[in-house]
Parts: structure tokens; sequence; C-alpha cells
């Protein structure tokens, strides 16, 4: 099963360097999960960088960012302390979660396609960010959240509707 722009995002009970993995933490949030190849690969590196940057900014705006990989609890934490990431670090071992945003490019071994895919504050997936230049994913995502932030702003009653026909 695949889980499609508008459908209800779900996120597994997997272990992360926060604890686990839960929807509930993040109810009435904004959530971008970062899908990304392995920790300590410099491609990856570029974007998980620019998010965790950019991360108080993101918060402001009523987000948060979870970065998901195959790689093992342990070694999250390890690269979290190193590279100072202030985000929760998921460890998608199986690979069903990527699975289930279209982030997972094959098996064995398992390896995740780059992609953002952004759950809205009610629980279900707004979008997803994809394609070959996945460091502008993460400006265009920080452009929509700015946007959706205005609008909410401006007259929320209103522009809840046209925020999820974005």
């Amino acid at each position: 099963m695949r889980i499609k722009e508008g459908e209800r995002a779900v996120l597994l009970d997997l272990p992360s360097t926060s604890g686990r993995l839960s929807m509930e933490r993040y109810t009435g949030k904004w959530l971008a999960l970062y899908f990304y190849q392995r920790d300590f690969s410099e491609p990856s590196w570029v974007e998980l960088n620019i998010l965790n940057t950019k991360i108080n900014e993101i918060r402001e705006l009523g987000g948060e960012v979870v970065g998901v990989s195959p790689d093992s609890l342990q070694t999250h934490t390890k690269f979290a302390v190193e590279r100072k990431i202030m985000i929760e670090l998921v460890s998608d071992q199986s690979g069903e979660l990527a699975s289930l945003y279209g982030a997972l490019k094959q098996t064995d071994p398992i390896i995740f396609r780059k992609r953002i895919a952004l759950i809205a504050p009610d629980g279900t997936l707004f979008k997803i960010y994809v394609g070959r230049r996945s460091a502008m994913h993460v400006f265009e995502l920080l452009s929509n959240m700015r946007m959706i932030y205005r609008l909410a702003k401006a007259d929320p009653i209103n522009n809840v509707k046209m925020i999820y026909h974005f």
C-alpha cells in the first residue's frame, strides 16, 4: 500500500533518537518526513544539513522535521552527536515506512530514494516532494510552509479550505 496525497498519513512505531516515532506526538503540527539514503553519506548530508539549519524557522511555522533512513539507531545517535543534528532521526531498517511513501528504492540491500513527505496537522498527506534536485525540495518545502502560515494567520477560518487545495 502506498499513501497518496490527500489520504490519511501513517507513522509506524519505529525506534528514533527521541524514543519512538508516533503520530500522537505530531498531531496539530506540520510534519516533514525526510527520507534519505544513509547517515554519513555526503549526498544525503546536503539536504539534512539545510533542514537542520532551518529547523527553528520550521518550528516557528508550526512544523517539525523527522529524518528517516535504514541506518540503525546506534548509527543515528553517533551521526546526530557528530553532526549536531537537532531533528529526530528514525531507524527504518525494514524499509516499511519508506515503502508507504514511495521512498523504498530497493530491498537487498535496503536503499531509499531521497524525498520529503509533508503531513498536515490533521494527519493527511499534504504533499510529496520528489525528483532529482532534492536540495531544492527543502527550499520548496520552506516556501510552502511560509505561505501556509501567512494564509492561516491572515484569515484562519476562510483560508483553511484554500490551504488544503494549495
